[in-house]
């Protein structure tokens, strides 16, 4: 594919002249410029941006970047930025993230930055990683004449809120709500654990420096279950397990304000710690066949409502309002709750995500696998069919059986046949992979309550 099928057919069915422009393959939009020559005055480049009124294409010059505040100002509409995923599969023609600026080929309402007028010849991504088209302004501009012509661009070099093309969700927050930095500790384990030549030797000195993260390896280790687990030899813990305990211990250093009223930091860390463990055991029932890692399940399962964590910190009035209705609603959806707090003070602006959008902005802050990122997004999605559906449904299958226990904010109703089939698990399957571990639940218990001196 070198010029995307319906990009093509706009094309030539309003029968403008156009080039495509071949190149070698790409990541990114400014390395086809590059190889072709082009000014980068002259590159269009495109966004996705959302509210309660539904999608918007923003469309600027290469050059430039998009003044968040000023085009939320100029439209009265609260945009925030979509997740690249879900505009890849907007743009269901074309490579992943190349996406070409012309919302009519996509049926998307488009805002234009004014002052790519001023053009004469524009060139922009054919929808593929290979290529880019060749436009003479007039014919873009009457490609795209229902388009809204705005003046929002600002230069890159302007230090105000503008989007990204690397991590456009991330700027989504204010200048004066800054994601918490990953505890010196935590990304040592966390470099470590990425590193090719990691030693347990080094792991080992690391932990050496937190009695706390040895005390949560220690509780972890002594739990009835590890004796048979495959990744105990000798009585050890693997390096993937105690790295990823400590790692998860270690991040939640971050929050150097979290609520300890009516033990809700406890509650979180023993949801936390049971759904990595719960994950960890189903994982291994699919492995086989899934290909999936047990070690990311416990991990993706530790970190995936963190954005919790990061709600109480940064909107703590919105968060006591949200711990209220819990409650008071113990049958309704986090999600839900979430939802009718919008528009409620300062969260308005970046909230419509709820706590599992925070998170992944604040995984893909810390730079942590792409599993984990996405797991924190999805969990609460049941439509989402992306690479890591697999590890979603796995830990919505974990919420289900830890919310029959009275822990976390899984949905009630038993476990979901939805969840199961694809995953080629029987209920009965499940419920025995998780038993043993209900023999270790005081030691669950023991490491919540570590964290947080109850």
């Amino acid at each position: 594919m070198i010029l995307a099928a319906s990009l093509k057919k706009l094309l030539e069915g309003n029968k403008v002249a156009y080039r495509v422009l071949q190149h070698r393959r790409v990541e990114k939009l400014e390395q086809a410029a590059n190889l072709l020559k082009c000014n980068s005055e002259l590159v269009l480049t495109a966004q996705v941006l959302q509210d309660d009124l539904g999608l918007l294409l923003v469309v600027y010059r290469l050059s430039t970047n998009i003044n968040i505040p000023k085009l939320q100002k100029l439209l009265n509409r609260n945009l925030t930025v979509v997740a690249s995923t879900k505009v890849n599969r907007l743009f269901n023609d074309c490579d992943a993230g190349c996406w070409p600026p012309i919302g009519q080929a996509y049926n998307l309402e488009t805002i234009i930055d004014k002052n790519i007028e001023n053009c004469n010849t524009v060139y922009f991504s054919a929808g593929c990683n290979t290529a880019m088209v060749q436009l003479q302004v007039d014919d873009y501009l009457y490609l795209n004449r229902r388009a809204k012509f705005l003046e929002f661009a600002a230069d890159q070099d302007d230090t105000v809120a503008t989007v990204s093309e690397v991590a456009p969700e991330v700027f989504s927050l204010s200048n004066n709500m800054p994601l918490p930095s990953l505890p010196p500790i935590a990304l040592q384990i966390l470099q470590l654990s990425m590193s090719n030549d990691y030693s347990a030797k080094e792991l080992a000195e690391i932990l050496s420096k937190d009695g706390v993260l040895q005390q949560q390896i220690l509780l972890y280790n002594q739990m009835p279950f590890t004796k048979n687990s495959p990744e105990v030899s000798e009585h050890m813990l693997s390096f993937d397990k105690v790295s990823h305990i400590a790692l998860g211990v270690a991040a939640s250093l971050a929050f150097t304000r979290l609520d300890t009223d009516h033990g809700y930091t406890t509650d979180f860390w023993r949801h936390a710690f049971s759904a990595a463990t719960y994950a960890e055991q189903i994982t291994r029932l699919v492995a086989s066949s899934e290909t999936l890692d047990p070690a990311l399940s416990y991990l993706a399962a530790l970190f995936h409502n963190f954005g919790l964590l990061l709600f109480s910190q940064v909107f703590t009035p919105e968060f006591t309002i949200l711990k209220k209705w819990m409650d008071l609603n113990p049958k309704v959806s986090i999600a839900i709750l979430e939802k009718r707090l919008l528009g409620m003070g300062k969260a308005f602006n970046i909230v419509p995500g709820g706590h599992a959008q925070l998170g992944e902005w604040l995984l893909r802050h810390w730079n942590m696998p792409e599993v984990i990122c996405v797991v924190a997004k999805e969990h609460h999605s049941l439509i989402y069919n992306g690479p890591y559906a697999a590890y979603v449904k796995i830990i919505q299958l974990t919420n289900q059986l830890l919310r029959e226990e009275g822990i976390g904010d899984g949905s009630y109703g038993g476990i979901s046949v939805q969840l199961l089939e694809p995953l080629g698990l029987t209920e009965q399957q499940v419920r025995d992979s998780v038993q043993n571990i209900k023999a270790g639940s005081v030691n669950l218990e023991h490491m919540a309550r570590l964290l947080t001196n109850k």
